[in-house]
């Protein structure tokens, strides 16, 4: 929910992004995968191949390749809009100024 409708994906956007996540779990109680809670990449898990996201290829890179995409979803500009606007909504108006 960063960027927000019309921003410029499309549903193979979205399906990539998610093969890009497997891997991605919490770890269990018992703690195989590590401290009971934390947030762990089990790459036994992980959806292996290149994948491309907002025009962007990602090479396969396991843990790294999610990794890549969240820093790139996070400096897209459409991501400073789509927040700042539901700031702007939270907090002044539900109908915020444009610009």
């Amino acid at each position: 929910h960063t960027l927000g409708v019309g921003s410029g994906y499309a549903q193979a956007d979205v399906t990539s992004f998610a093969a890009m996540l497997t891997g991605w779990t919490m770890a269990g109680r018992e703690g195989r995968l590590g401290e009971p809670g934390s947030f762990v990449f089990n790459a036994n898990a992980h959806q292996p191949g290149k994948a491309a996201l907002l025009g962007k290829t990602y090479p396969d890179g396991g843990m790294g390749q999610a990794e890549a995409a969240l820093n790139d979803i996070a400096r897209h500009p459409a991501t400073a809009r789509h927040i700042a606007t539901k700031l702007a909504r939270h907090f002044i108006a539900d109908d915020p100024p444009a610009g």
